[in-house]
């Protein structure tokens, strides 16, 4: 009985294989991934820069709160002081 075996493959390649399908022009799944990471970080810039914006905006906030209450605390001294004059 003879048995025959096919002759031995010169290189095997696979998807794992740096020399696999489709890595003559590249790898299709590593630039799908780098475009995704290169999206999430223009993202994170974004929020980063918004959140830098929103706390100014929330400091400038408390600031106005501060001077309308010192403005009523004025108005409310000066009408004290004029029923003070009438009276």
């Amino acid at each position: 009985m003879l048995i025959f075996f096919p002759p031995p493959v010169s290189e095997m390649t696979s998807v794992l294989n740096g020399g696999g399908l489709n890595y003559q022009i590249g790898n299709p799944v590593r630039y799908e991934f780098n475009k995704v990471n290169a999206l999430v970080s223009d993202l994170k810039k974004i929020v980063e820069a918004q959140i830098v914006e929103m706390r100014a905006k929330s400091v400038e906030v408390v600031e106005l709160k501060q001077k309308v209450a010192n403005l009523e605390k004025m108005c409310h001294d000066m009408l004290a002081t004029i029923a003070s004059m009438k009276g």
